[in-house]
């Protein structure tokens, strides 16, 4: 999937032998099918951040170029990360300490773990979009 790019920021570099030349750095961009858009901060070697444009979830923000974000996004998981409980990021649940391990005579001995599903998504892993009676009240 190719992007856009949709803003730029232009500006002179200078190398250590004050050879000086014209830049221009993507802030912003769009891709072809406009489901997506990736941007980042206004200064030279910060990461792209890429938010599906339908429901504004975001799908990571630490891609380190616009070619890294086109791959996530043609190989299907760019969606999977959008797709991703916020609560238990996507692992579905968590194992809870029930009994506090003790110290003793030759290391750590006893206490106990539950796994627990993630009351978010129910034990899923996956999203849900609050449904309509939810998002009245």
């Amino acid at each position: 999937m190719k992007f856009t790019p949709t803003s730029f920021a232009h500006g002179i570099l200078q190398d250590g032998r004050g050879t000086r030349t014209k830049s221009r750095e993507a802030w912003s961009a769009v891709s072809a099918d406009g489901r997506w858009e990736a941007e980042r901060l206004d200064e030279p070697g910060t990461p792209w951040a890429l938010r599906r444009k339908a429901d504004g979830r975001v799908a990571g923000a630490s891609f380190g170029s616009l070619k890294a974000v086109e791959k996530a996004v043609a190989s299907g998981a760019a969606d999977r990360m959008a797709d991703q409980c916020d609560a238990c990021h996507g692992a579905g649940g968590e194992n809870v300490e029930i009994e506090a391990p003790v110290w003793g005579w030759g290391g750590w001995k006893g206490g106990r773990s539950e796994w627990r599903p993630c009351a978010c998504c129910g034990g899923s892993g996956r999203w849900k979009a609050p449904e309509a009676s939810d998002a009245a009240a």
